[in-house]
């Protein structure tokens, strides 16, 4: 995430968590498009 908001502290921080939360409701998404519900955890684990 620093390398594209910068090192300052006060962007990096709030960006962290949008780029967390976005994360996580893709990979629940993604989880739950198949046949069989997958863990979210481990859908999480190979997008990040």
């Amino acid at each position: 995430m620093g390398l594209i908001i910068g090192t300052d502290n006060r962007l990096v921080l709030p960006f962290s968590a949008l780029a967390g939360a976005w994360l996580l409701m893709f990979a629940d998404l993604l989880a739950r498009l198949g046949a069989v519900e997958l863990p979210v955890g481990s859908l999480s684990a190979l997008l990040g």
